[in-house]
This record gives structure tokens, sequence and C-alpha cells, in this order.
């Protein structure tokens, strides 16, 4: 089954579901609170680096697997969580055991409470977002040089968009036209 939540889902709903989660390459999970016990499915194993069945379903030991950069960041998250009753939706990087390599996962969840609204647990879905990341890191890595070139290079260049407003200036030029800084002939 998907979730212990889930039951009264028919098995066409609950196959639609796992389908949709497959193919969005999303896992899924729930941390039983009080039993102190998470449950993974496959897809979170792989997102992990782990055989399926290999997470030992304790909250600590997900934590382990958490790198540990990012290990007592995501503590104190899913800490505020639990105490605001609020959902986590977060980031953090994972080193696969076998081969140490990093791997960024992006998580979400939503508490469930009980009748006397205590906490029950806490499910969500995570997924990989590496490519993402070093994607952003790349692009973010660009727009350093390429404002290093703008503010250093002794030429007057700019780019403009398609109504021929500025949206980068270099500061030779933004100089040349009497301003010193060449924020102010953005739009």
């Amino acid at each position: 089954p998907f979730f212990i939540m889930s039951k009264a889902l028919c098995s066409s709903e609950q196959d639609r579901l796992n389908l949709a989660l497959s193919s969005a390459e999303m896992g899924t999970w729930d941390w039983d609170v009080p039993a102190a016990a998470i449950w993974w499915d496959e897809r979170m194993h792989a997102l992990f680096g782990l055989a399926p069945g290999a997470f030992k379903g304790s909250y600590e030991d997900f934590l382990g697997l958490i790198h540990e950069e990012d290990r007592e960041r995501i503590r104190n998250e899913f800490t505020r969580a639990i105490a605001e009753r609020a959902a986590v939706d977060t980031e953090f990087q994972v080193a696969w055991p076998s081969h140490g390599s990093k791997h960024v996962v992006r998580m979400r969840s939503r508490i469930h409470c009980d009748e006397n609204t205590e906490i029950s647990r806490i499910v969500g879905v995570a997924w990989d977002v590496t490519e993402r990341r070093q994607a952003d890191l790349a692009l973010d890595k660009e727009r350093s040089l390429l404002t290093t070139l703008m503010d250093n290079l002794p030429y007057t260049f700019y780019f403009k968009d398609l109504e021929s407003r500025f949206i980068a200036v270099s500061r030779t030029l933004a100089e040349y036209l009497g301003r010193k800084d060449p924020k102010e002939l953005i739009g």
C-alpha cells in the first residue's frame, strides 16, 4: 500500500497514484511519529542510493543519510515543523553510501493529526533535483563572470530587451552617460 491513510483508495485510484508518482520519479515516505518509524517506498531508497528495503526506518537513520553540511539544518526544520504543525519544504544533499557521489534531494511534507489533534504522522514526497541544482550553479557562475566583465572592461556595451530597454549596462557606458551606478539605467 502507498500510505496507511490511503487504504480508502480503490485499487484503480491507487494504481493511478503510484503510476503518477513513478512517472514523476517521486519517492514517498510516511513517518509514524508516535511509533518513531519511517516507511519508504522503493523510489525513496533509490534517491538515497540504497537498495530496496535497506533503510532501517528510524528518524536518526534518515538524518544519518543526509550530508553532514545539511544534517543539523534538516533536523531543525523537522523540529520546527512538529512544534508549529507546519509543512516541510526543503532541499538537502545526500552522499550515496556506495560511492559517495553527492545528490540533491527536494522534499515536501504534510503534518497529520489524530482525532485529539496530536501529530500522528508526517507524510511526504521527495525527488532528485541534482541536475537542476548543477545548472543553477553554472548559471550563477556565468552571471558572476558577466558582471565582472561588465564592471571591469574599458568598453561601452549593453544588452536590451525586445522593447529596447536596458537590461544590463557596462560600468564604462554608465559613466559615459553620467551615471555612477549602471543599475540606474536598467529599464
